[in-house]
């Protein structure tokens, strides 16, 4: 891991890419430049979502993503 994704927000940075770029499977793969980015609002308002909080749910919507993909493959969609 290097130091850039050991950074503060990092985390919050990867999964607001993921989302963005569509591969959690909920949105299309473009940019919301009107969404205010992850952890936003927690810097604001003094505190900070730990990371391993961030990449818990990283990877929860990518195994969500993935599963939606799997299921929509297997009924021929």
């Amino acid at each position: 891991m290097s130091d850039k994704d050991k950074a503060p927000g990092a985390a919050a940075a990867r999964l607001r890419a993921d989302i963005d770029s569509g591969k959690t499977g909920d949105k299309v793969a473009f940019p919301d430049p009107s969404a205010a980015p992850l952890g936003t609002d927690e810097e604001a308002g003094g505190v900070t979502t730990p990371e391993e909080a961030l990449e818990k749910a990283r990877q929860a919507e990518l195994r969500l993503a993935q599963n939606m993909r799997r299921e929509k493959a297997s009924n021929g969609d």
